[in-house]
């Protein structure tokens, strides 16, 4: 079973362990979080969300106030309703 680390440096990046070295995947992002499928973040805005799939960012959702990762699913937080959407 191979282990995936992620985390962020104090600019915001968020990079990527590969068992031997860490690698930069991405730019500044408002949040983070990742379970044992994906890794998503949420632009600096807030406009939009993104995961971090098969080492590329794809763009997944619009506006969110914030994201909710758990085990097997990402849930986003509507900024107007605070409606929470899978």
């Amino acid at each position: 079973m191979c282990m995936v680390l992620f985390f962020t440096v104090p600019s915001g990046d968020v990079h990527q362990y590969d068992g031997c070295c860490w690698h930069k995947i991405g730019g500044p992002g408002y949040k983070f979080g990742a379970n044992k499928d994906v890794l998503v973040g949420i632009s600096p805005n807030k406009d939009s969300v993104w995961a971090f799939l098969n080492g590329h960012w794809t763009k997944v959702g619009g506006p969110v106030f914030d994201i909710i990762v758990g085990p097997h699913q990402v849930f986003g937080i509507n900024p107007c309703t605070r409606d929470i959407y899978k």
